[in-house]
């Protein structure tokens, strides 16, 4: 399979949108990272809090990170336009 180089790392979180941001700020820091925008969906809120996704971009693959408890997170390699079926 075809690879771009891209990784794409998704941090799921409730109730805590400071904790996020200060994740985005921490990993920056890292090597390979290109950047993080937190999302929000009001339609997912819970009584466990509102849900957030900080979705961080890599230049290779993604460090090990931790994550901060009760968070769940994804990597994903992001496949180039030739990757594409035909």
């Amino acid at each position: 399979m075809m690879l771009s180089g891209e990784w794409v790392h998704y941090t799921e979180q409730r109730g805590d949108l400071p904790r996020l941001w200060a994740l985005a700020q921490t990993w920056a820091k890292l090597p390979g990272f290109a950047g993080a925008e937190v999302l929000y969906s009001p339609g997912q809120a819970t009584k466990a809090g509102e849900l957030y996704l900080l979705v961080s971009r890599w230049q290779g693959e993604v460090p090990q990170l931790e994550l901060p408890a009760g968070a769940k997170g994804w990597s994903f390699a992001v496949l180039p336009p030739e990757a594409r079926p035909r």
